[in-house]
């Protein structure tokens, strides 16, 4: 699988993913019930910000799904663990 595509696989996976979540537990009356605080944010804003984050998340899990030593896209030998392992001891490196 190329590179794209599989970005385009994890996003799909992703949102999809977070789109069932969604409608599986939406809240119903029992929360528009509920008292809320005067910083609670306005119900419009939810779905946009959990799709941004789930477009986050969908790209850091490609950009480490990556690394593996097994993809055509890799620029590492190491898998993610070790590498985070050596990351860790070693600090970044300029690649």
């Amino acid at each position: 699988m190329k590179c794209g595509g599989s970005l385009i696989l994890f996003l799909v996976l992703v949102l999809g993913g977070g789109l069932a979540i969604g409608f599986l537990t939406a809240p119903g009356e029992w929360y528009a019930g509920l008292g809320k605080p005067g910083f609670n944010p306005p119900n419009w804003l939810f779905a946009p910000v959990w799709m941004v984050l789930y477009v986050l998340i969908a790209v850091a899990g490609w950009r480490v799904w990556r690394t593996g030593p097994r993809t055509r896209c890799s620029r590492s030998t190491a898998s993610p663990p070790s590498a985070w392992t050596n990351t860790a001891r070693t600090g970044p490196r300029a690649t």
